[in-house]
């Protein structure tokens, strides 16, 4: 596989919410994946149950695959448009406000690469808050905390702010805050 080359190219997909998973699936049933790369981001999510801290994983966009390939943006309109077609799935490419501009640019992968683990996932961060500053010392948010608009601490999550593909897209990930000091 060649998660994370900087040479590929990163695409995102709209596609019917619900249906991300078995989409993801059939085309990596289908296509080589050193061709195309399908992948959805996932996010950690913590919480209590009977005293137990559960972990469970949740989609970061729901309603939307990416895919990384070395193909060109007008052979993987092709290839896509073609698997897509052949399964009677519609779809959607995301695009920067113009339909020639589909390749997710330089500082949005770089950025979204950063915060996914190998398995696709904006793992669990762990934090202090500081007087009115928050603090992260492990996880996705080290050094990302001007990326935080708000913590909840009892449901132990964060709201982010990230500027990707054109716009400000909000997600919610896994913060524990340790302590206030």
């Amino acid at each position: 596989m060649f998660w994370g080359c900087m040479m590929n190219n990163y695409y995102v997909l709209f596609v019917k919410t619900g249906y991300e998973e078995s989409i993801v699936r059939r085309v990596k049933g289908m296509i080589d994946p050193n061709i195309l790369l399908p992948f959805m981001p996932y996010k950690e999510k913590i919480f209590l149950y009977k005293g137990s801290r559960i972990l469970k994983l949740e989609l970061c966009f729901p309603g939307y695959i990416f895919i990384e390939t070395k193909l060109s943006p007008e052979i993987f309109i092709l290839e896509i448009s073609t698997i897509f077609k052949q399964n009677g799935w519609k779809f959607s490419i995301v695009n920067y406000g113009s339909k020639n501009d589909i390749v997710i640019h330089k500082e949005d992968r770089e950025l979204l690469l950063k915060m996914l683990n190998n398995q696709f996932c904006i793992e669990q961060s762990k934090g202090f808050i500081v007087g009115d500053k928050i603090r992260v010392k492990t996880g996705a948010l080290v050094g990302r905390e001007s990326l935080i608009r708000k913590v909840n601490r009892h449901k132990r999550e964060a709201l982010i702010e990230l500027d990707f593909m054109g716009g400000k897209r909000q997600i919610i990930v896994a913060l524990e805050i340790l302590e206030k000091v």
